[in-house]
């Protein structure tokens, strides 16, 4: 085992993803502040998971956008959702790993995050692709839920209790039948 970093003292990490370069990303708190880290190049960099962004005018009530890292790429990209806790919206999109920039936010879930770049968005009962240069297709299926996307297009998820995958306009449900046993069939 080698120890990739260490938590400051009070603090724990946990890195929960891992790309093929050795990059990770995960979380460090201290039991009353989370926040986002990434592990690149041999050191660890946080980043707020909590940004205050709006103060109700009557209440005082101070709301905050959340952001969560939910995927790390072998092109060196990280799959973000954000989550405004005020206006109830969602957004998802793509941080580089280095710099932190944004390099795409729609609107939607978080579905998946390609190698190359194309990020797969849920919204409203649709399914967005996002190509590495933005451009947005929506399919023309309901109920998708992308869990998984390679750099071919093909997309792989949940419509149901079903299971899908999309490849090059086609959709193939996946299912599994039962016996009433339990066993499969």
């Amino acid at each position: 085992f080698t120890t990739l970093v260490t938590a400051p003292a009070g603090w724990s990490v946990q890195l929960l993803g891992l790309n093929n370069a050795g990059d990770a990303y995960g979380l460090m708190g201290n039991g009353t502040e989370l926040l986002n880290v990434v592990y690149h190049a041999g050191s660890l960099r946080s980043f707020a998971r909590e940004k205050i962004t709006y103060t109700h005018p009557a209440t005082g009530i101070q709301y905050p956008v959340l952001t969560m890292v939910t995927d790390i790429s072998n092109g060196g990209e990280l799959g973000v959702q954000w989550v405004d806790t005020f206006f109830n919206s969602y957004n998802a999109g793509r941080l580089d790993l280095v710099t932190g920039s944004v390099l795409y936010q729609g609107s939607g879930l978080y579905g998946a995050l390609s190698d190359g770049g194309s990020l797969a968005v849920n919204v409203n009962s649709k399914l967005r692709l996002v190509d590495a240069d933005g451009h947005v297709q929506t399919l023309p299926y309901s109920g998708l839920e992308a869990r998984a996307l390679n750099d071919q297009g093909q997309l792989a998820g949940v419509r149901g209790l079903d299971g899908f995958f999309y490849d090059q306009g086609v959709l193939t449900r996946l299912s599994l039948a039962w016996s009433r046993d339990g066993g499969e069939k």
